[in-house]
């Protein structure tokens, strides 16, 4: 059995596998410093020819790009081990590599070095606005819902994770900031905030809806 084509397959396996990473807040994930030595890829080889399948484990490096805005990502690396499974039948060769990384905890370490610092500009900028923060009041926890979602997106368990708020609580706001399609798909409508005129306005419009204050309904005519 060929050591390089054992070799690529078992590449391709990595980057297939880390592909799959599909979670919410996780906009990509890429392979690197895969450690795949001559003697693994000769074990796996004496394997396929004894019993025409194969096993390992290896470890390697996955960059994730974090989202942290509509457009922006955060990059960061996790180091993880692969179970990689290899076949062959006639000459047909596969394989496939799976890990037992808990993916969700690894966006919350990725996103740790900029919590603390992104936490404190929403509280200052709530503070702006109403001259006051109390974690307890449920504008504060509402506009604060909102300022998270334009950083980590309209993630109800993202968000949660982020402030350390109840699921439920942010499940409700969150409701109603879809029904209104400020929240639509992977996406936050945040765009009106920045606004140098009608910004400030725009915001606490926005936050009305997530208060449950004011209904907007959407509308596909005059969208």
């Amino acid at each position: 059995m060929n050591a390089d084509r054992i070799r690529a397959v078992i590449e391709e396996a990595l980057l297939a596998s880390v592909k799959n990473i599909q979670l919410p807040g996780i906009d990509g994930a890429e392979i690197e410093n895969v450690a795949l030595s001559s003697k693994q890829v000769q074990r796996v080889a004496a394997q396929l020819h004894q019993h025409g399948h194969g096993q390992m484990k290896l470890s390697a490096g996955v960059r994730l790009f974090l989202r942290i805005s509509n457009t922006d990502v955060l990059s960061s690396i996790e180091h993880t081990v692969f179970r990689v499974q290899v076949s062959v039948d006639e000459n047909d060769l596969r394989a496939v590599a799976s890990s037992k990384k808990d993916w969700a905890r690894a966006w919350e370490r990725g996103l740790e070095p900029i919590k603390q610092t992104s936490l404190q500009g929403m509280r200052r900028d709530v503070w702006n606005m109403y001259g006051t923060f109390a974690e307890n009041s449920y504008k504060c926890q509402a506009a604060m819902v909102l300022l998270a979602s334009e950083l980590v997106g309209p993630y109800v368990d993202r968000i949660a994770t982020l402030l350390e708020y109840p699921l439920d609580l942010v499940r409700v706001i969150g409701a109603r900031l879809h029904e209104a399609k400020i929240w639509e798909n992977d996406e936050v409508h945040y765009e009106s905030w920045s606004d140098p005129q009608k910004g400030g306005v725009a915001f606490l419009l926005d936050l009305m809806v997530a208060e449950g204050e004011l209904i907007r309904k959407w509308s596909e005519e005059k969208k």
